[in-house]
Formats: structure tokens, C-alpha cells, sequence
């Protein structure tokens, strides 16, 4: 395959995460993002670990134009039923605007009269918090001379390793802000259909447009367990392809992604699920600038003869909570 310039590269591993390689397999794009970074390097016709040292500056940034794009696709592709995302200009932000989803009281006016309370449409603006990820990445000296370093399983791994690190912030961040206490309408119990609906009924009215079901996949199912329910066909191809339904009793079913901790503990609690007016997506994820690569130290400066590199994404997040929303604690 010929050399290929960094554009190009970007884009073939943009395709190639996800899933588009319908001009080329994956072990020739492999190849070519390993022959670019070599060529930067100056070690395309040999591995050179002084060459390497004295290019590693363009390497990084290779390997920057690669994990930018692919770190937010990412996120985006898993998140995209409930979460905004955008890409802004390193130190920028970017407000949005919260509706207020409580009705406006209407009385009767007398004819002749305008005796009424004035009320205002208050809407209010999501506060974003600003953080930075990063992970310390390092490679034996000795593994690194003899250019045994995959600089494509590092690209990979990273992005993944970003993706579930973002992911776990975001469901956290949604069952924080979509507390019990904090519930318009809230059951606690065993799953009970009549009460299910008592819910949404009560969210419905009282943000006057529909409904959204929110869960773990743990959670969605109990939605059809309970006893006497006889799905449908439909029904049960939902259950076979995604583990719950979509649609349940006229209300749009999404599931929140599960995760788990360091520990193999489970973030979230599969013991919740929320109802939640329909017509906004309830996370706001801006990625600010680039993905930044940076060496922290070479073997000449660490006694361990190991090289170490940082890698790092500034992002900036906001939960967008409904004024009117239900939770069913399962018991």
C-alpha cells in the first residue's frame, strides 16, 4: 500500500473504529498507520530508536490526529440516544438552555376583566463542569530499542480505555442528578405495571408531552417479567437483540449503558428506573481542543530505563435534569 499522508490516515482510522473497510481489510490499514508513524519517525526502512527520539514530536502528533476524532466517535456511538456531543476550540464553552417544563396555570377570565396572575417562561442555563482525563502509558527501554513498541494497539486501547472512562462519568453523573428525593413521583417496591403507569401518567401530566423510560438493561427487563404479561412478536425480538423492549405501554424505552470500576464493581444501581419528559437529550458533553501527547520522562532521566508518556482530553460535561421526572426504586 503506498504512504499515506496524516489526513488520510486520520480518516482510514476513523473508518477503520468504525467498522468501514469495505476498500480495505483491517490488517492493510493496520499497516498503513504503522508505516506512517515509521516514515515520521524516520524509521521506515529500519527501526532507529535515536531517529525515533529525534521525530518523536511528529509521531505525536500522528497519533493526536488519530485519538481526537476517535475518542468523541466513540463515546458518541455508544451515548447517542441521550447525549449531545460537540466538539469546541480548546478554552471554550458553550451554554445551553434548560426548559422549564412546568405549565402554565390557566383560569377563567370574567368577560370584561383581566384579572390574572402574570407568569413568566423561565427557562434556566446548565452549568458545565470542565475536567481532563489522562492515562501514563509506558514501554520497557529494551522492548522499545528493538521497535517492539504497537503504536496501534496503543491508539486502540487508549480509545477504548477513554470510552469507558467518559462513559462511567456520564451514567454517573445522570443517577446523581436524577435522585429519589429529588422525583416528581417516585414508587418503591417490587415492579408493578399498574404503578409503572401511574408514573408516567403523573410525568406526562404534569409536563403535558410524553414520556421517556430510562434504565440499566437489568432494570428494563424487569418491564416484562411481571406475571400474566404476554409479549409479542415484535416484543420478543426486541428482547432478543438488545435484552428489553423499546416500547413499553406507548413510552420510547432507552437503556443506560452499564459499567464497571477498577474494583469489577458495578457503577450503576440496577435497581432504578426513570421516567423522563421526552424531547431533550439529558447529557450535554463538549470535547474541548485536541487530544494532547506528551513525553514525562526518558530512560535518562527515570532508573527504571522505562520510557513514559501521557496522553490527555479535555472535556466539559453537563447532566440536563428535568424539572418533572419519576423514579421506580425495584426492590
Amino acid at each position: 500500500m503506498p504512504s499515506l499522508n496524516i489526513q488520510e490516515v486520520r480518516e482510514m482510522a476513523y473508518d477503520l473504529y468504525k467498522g468501514r473497510t469495505a476498500n480495505f481489510d483491517k490488517n492493510s490499514a493496520n499497516e498503513a498507520i504503522k508505516n506512517i508513524i515509521l516514515e515520521a519517525a524516520g524509521c521506515a526502512d529500519k527501526w532507529d530508536m535515536y531517529k525515533f527520539m529525534d521525530n518523536k514530536y511528529k509521531v505525536f502528533a500522528i497519533m493526536r490526529e488519530i485519538l481526537t476524532p476517535v475518542v468523541a466517535e466513540a463515546v458518541n456511538n455508544r451515548f447517542d440516544a441521550w447525549v449531545d456531543i460537540e466538539d469546541i476550540a480548546l478554552g471554550d464553552t458553550k451554554e445551553f438552555d434548560v426548559l422549564n417544563q412546568d405549565l402554565f396555570e390557566i383560569g377563567y377570565v370574567a368577560d370584561g376583566t383581566s384579572e390574572l396572575r402574570r407568569q413568566k417562561l423561565v427557562n434556566g442555563k446548565l452549568a458545565m463542569t470542565q475536567f481532563q482525563l489522562g492515562a501514563k502509558i509506558y514501554t520497557e527501554f529494551d522492548d522499545f530499542r528493538r521497535g517492539r513498541v504497537d503504536f496501534n494497539q496503543m491508539i486502540d486501547r487508549l480509545a477504548l480505555s477513554f470510552e469507558a472512562k467518559i462513559g462511567e462519568i456520564i451514567v454517573k453523573g445522570v443517577e446523581t442528578a436524577y435522585d429519589k428525593k429529588g422525583a416528581f413521583t417516585n414508587v418503591a417496591g417490587a415492579f408493578a405495571t399498574e404503578e409503572m403507569l401511574k408514573i408516567v401518567q403523573k410525568v406526562e401530566a404534569k409536563a403535558g408531552q410524553e414520556a421517556v423510560i430510562y434504565g440499566t438493561k437489568v432494570a428494563l427487563a424487569e418491564l416484562v417479567k411481571e406475571e400474566g404479561f404476554v409479549p409479542a412478536e415484535s416484543d420478543l425480538e426486541e428482547i432478543k437483540h438488545m435484552g428489553h423492549v423499546g416500547m413499553w405501554h406507548g413510552c420510547k424505552v432507552v437503556e443506560i449503558p452499564q459499567f464497571i470500576n477498577r474494583k469489577d464493581q458495578l457503577v450503576l444501581n440496577d435497581n432504578l428506573l426513570y421516567v423522563i419528559p421526552n424531547g431533550t437529550k439529558i447529557v450535554k458533553i463538549l470535547f474541548e481542543g485536541d487530544v494532547d501527547v506528551i513525553e514525562v520522562a526518558d530512560p535518562a532521566v527515570r532508573k527504571d530505563m522505562q520510557f513514559e508518556y501521557m496522553f490527555m482530553r479535555r472535556l466539559q460535561m453537563g447532566i440536563a435534569k428535568a424539572s418533572v421526572y419519576g423514579v421506580y426504586q425495584l426492590a
